[in-house]
């Protein structure tokens, strides 16, 4: 989240991030739901993020953060913006998926017989 300080914003990465605090409504504004380039109705490229099954799946074939990081690997995002997404949503998004990525083996999975 960002803080408005002495007409200043102050990018908060020092607490848990978490996709519906912070991810989901960065997401919303740049990328889905409310820029309509990455909704349901109209999926640029078929990457849906306005919700969290479409992120994960974005997430874990490594194109999301390629794209927002703009390292050559995907395409730039937001597409046809002359700047990348501001820095402190970058950094809250690469920290939601080093601790996603981090935590996905300790989830539980159901094992059948």
């Amino acid at each position: 989240m960002l803080f408005k300080h002495q007409s200043q914003y102050h990018c908060d990465t020092s607490s848990t991030i978490s996709y519906l605090a912070h991810i989901e409504p960065i997401l919303s504004t740049s990328c889905g739901a409310n820029n309509s380039c990455h909704n349901i109705q109209g999926s640029s490229g078929g990457v849906v993020l306005e919700n969290y099954a479409g992120v994960n799946s974005s997430v874990v074939n490594g194109k999301f953060l390629s794209s927002i990081i703009w390292d050559g690997h995907a395409s730039q995002m937001p597409k046809n913006s002359p700047n990348k997404l501001r820095n402190c949503f970058i950094v809250q998004i690469q920290k939601w998926i080093i601790v996603k990525a981090v935590m996905a083996p300790l989830t539980p999975v159901a094992v059948s017989n």
